[in-house]
């Protein structure tokens, strides 16, 4: 995971995929479509482009595109301010296998972004729950890792390869890992420390609940509607 210096959260932005992210009143404009895609590098602001639910290719087009103009923007010093991608699901930007040109093209832009993108103010975060599925250029690319719990075999072996600054012991204790455990490893400590990381302040909208609370919520709800 690459990492870059942050202060105090920005506020979060959101808009839908296809019209992208343009907030020229300190609010979110849900269906603009800004002709220069670097608008979505604000001070102060997260832009979040909402992918979900569309095709691998279409994903892999509209990150491509972003990417790349908000790359070249600051290659070529016409955007001021450094930005930070953080790729949910990084594997579906950056897949091992890329099968399509879309994909080839996304895959192309993301090494770009790890490999270069240091030295003109564009940090990249991966996150994914499956590593094998990820570039390994890519993912080698990065200098600090958060690694959290994994079961998959095939996981733990592509991570022992390609992170070089773990060794075999602390992927032997990747499968037993807690919730909220996680194992550093990188430039951002001098060697491998297993840690707990305390809950977050909020868990959001999307939050799974303990399936035996939400039975039971939905039985006195059933309940009340009865009477």
């Amino acid at each position: 995971m690459a990492r870059n210096p942050a202060g105090q959260p920005p506020p979060r932005r959101q808009a839908p995929a296809a019209d992208g992210n343009h907030q020229s009143d300190g609010g979110p404009r849900h269906g603009a479509s800004p002709n220069d895609r670097s608008e979505l590098v604000r001070y102060g602001q997260i832009s979040v482009v909402a992918l979900a639910g569309y095709q691998s290719d279409f994903q892999a087009a509209i990150f491509s595109l972003i990417a790349d103009a908000i790359f070249a923007g600051r290659v070529s010093n016409e955007l001021p301010l450094p930005a930070l991608f953080v790729l949910e699901e990084a594997h579906t930007f950056a897949p091992a296998k890329a099968d399509t040109l879309a994909e080839q093209q996304a895959v192309a832009t993301t090494r770009q972004i790890a490999q270069e993108g240091r030295k003109f103010g564009v940090g990249l975060v991966l996150i994914s729950q499956r590593p094998s599925r990820l570039d390994e250029t890519t993912l080698s690319q990065c200098n600090s890792y958060v690694i959290m719990r994994m079961a998959n075999p095939a996981d733990q072996s592509y991570v022992r390869r390609v992170i070089e600054t773990l060794g075999e012991d602390e992927v032997q204790m990747l499968p037993d890992l807690d919730v909220g455990e996680a194992i550093l490893s990188g430039q951002l400590i001098n060697f491998p420390v297993l840690v707990r990381i305390k809950p977050p302040a909020s868990t959001g909208d999307h939050e799974e609940e303990d399936a035996f609370v939400a039975l039971e919520k939905a039985r006195r709800a059933t309940a009340s509607a009865a009477r």
